[in-house]
């Protein structure tokens, strides 16, 4: 069976949940709303760095009033949905179970995972490598079969090599950037797509890394480096059509301007939301004939 998403997960919660179903609408939301914000910061706790959200920023989280948060929080707190850590910070023993779940798996997958009833090795002997790809998902490829054609194992080869080194260079600018903010090295793997997102939509590295410099030197605390997707999305603006065109290009032009608008606001959502799932795509300039 396939990994469930994690939004699907919390979607499951609400439906079978008895403890989830029999509360208030205004519980179910609040419960949604503070369990999402942990998602997007990959943690089963709520913080903000070191920091535990006061009354004010738990109220700005839900968008819902100081008293009412405060109300239907402890209504949660009271049904074990959520739990108070010694902090005061909140917890979520759902998302506390999933980690659990996902660390041991990942142990298990270490020591090769249950073994095959024919007795061979479970684990996987060639490595299959992602690499930044134009926002729908880059396809995989395995080593080349022993018995192909030598042409074809060359070609197979040559398409490896330069995989791996556009991993290499990815993860190169993933870390550079990891530093910047502050974060760890382990979260790698998480944020490399938000990275590969920023450069394909043709942002500049240096200018990426001076800006989360500037960014964490004033105070930022990001859980992961999409934290920082509205800012990048900032540094360049819209790409301009050539100043002349003819009045046959303007509705086209007009309509341009529309489309990328559009890609600009879900592109910002996008990166809100840890950069989760396809990246939207640019739409592409209209080509002027004017002189």
């Amino acid at each position: 069976m396939g990994r469930r998403c994690d939004c699907s997960i919390l979607l499951d919660e609400l439906a079978t949940n008895p403890a989830l179903k029999t509360a208030s609408l205004a519980s179910r939301a609040v419960w949604l709303a503070l369990l999402r914000a942990m998602q997007v910061g990959a943690v089963s706790v709520l913080r903000f760095g070191s920091h535990v959200p006061n009354r004010m920023e738990l109220a700005m989280l839900v968008a819902a009033s100081e008293t009412e948060t405060e109300t239907e929080i402890a209504a949660l707190v009271e049904r074990g949905l959520l739990v108070r850590e010694a902090d005061g910070a909140l917890a979520s023993p759902l998302l506390q179970r999933i980690a659990k779940r996902s660390e041991t798996n990942r142990i298990n997958g270490l020591k090769g995972g249950r073994p095959r009833k024919d007795g061979s090795d479970r684990r996987q002997t060639s490595i299959l490598l992602p690499i930044a790809g134009d926002g729908a998902g880059a396809e995989s490829e395995t080593e080349p079969k022993p018995n192909a054609p030598p042409g074809q194992l060359k070609l197979a080869s040559s398409s490896l090599a330069k995989k791996k080194a556009s991993l290499a260079k990815l993860d190169e600018a993933t870390t550079r950037l990891l530093a910047a903010a502050g974060l760890p090295a382990e979260r790698l793997a998480r944020d490399r797509g938000c990275v590969a997102a920023w450069l394909q939509a043709g942002h500049d590295l240096d200018d990426i890394a001076a800006l989360i410099a500037r960014r964490a030197d004033a105070g930022a605390e990001p859980q992961h480096l999409g934290y920082f997707n509205r800012a990048v999305a900032d540094l360049a603006t819209a790409p301009a059509p050539a100043a002349a065109m003819s009045p046959a290009e303007a509705p086209q032009v007009a309509a341009w301007r529309v489309e990328f608008a559009i890609f600009e606001r879900k592109f910002r959502e996008w990166g809100d939301y840890g950069c989760v799932g396809p990246m939207p795509v640019m739409p592409p300039k209209p080509v002027l004939n004017a002189a």
